[in-house]
């Protein structure tokens, strides 16, 4: 009853705080959805600036980025590593392992980091498992 004597500015007022408040939501859902990909990609963005100036840095910044980004890919292939030692054979199998290994030399920093952040997001999925979907 009260919003019928309202006068029309404080009409228009309170529609315009509803719309940015429902707008405001919607954002905010949508980056709470995606947090993923707009941690790696901050960070991607980052870690190739600091490489210019900080290289170990930057590798860092970009190995955390990478093990965020491709979590289901690099988790899919040491599940289904048996399958695959099967199907590819042993020599692919070693290759694999040897670029892993040369990562592991060339840039210890990047590898480390990337392992880091697969450990990390694996982490909060087990803990936030059924309460919410990223």
């Amino acid at each position: 009853m009260a919003e019928e004597n309202e006068p029309p500015e404080e009409k228009k007022k309170k529609k315009h705080f509803e719309i940015k408040s429902e707008k405001v939501r919607q954002a905010s859902e949508f980056i709470s959805n995606r947090w993923v990909e707009f941690g790696s990609g901050a960070l991607m963005i980052l870690g190739i600036i600091f490489t210019f100036f900080y290289h170990h840095f930057g590798s860092i910044l970009v190995g955390l980025a990478v093990g965020m980004c491709f979590y289901d890919g690099i988790s899919s292939y040491f599940v289904n590593l048996g399958a695959r030692y099967t199907a590819q054979g042993l020599f692919k199998t070693l290759m694999v392992i040897g670029t892993a290994l040369f990562l592991l030399l060339i840039a210890p920093g990047f590898l480390i980091a990337m392992a880091a952040a697969f450990g990390i997001v694996a982490l909060i999925r087990w803990g936030m498992k059924g309460k919410t979907k990223f």
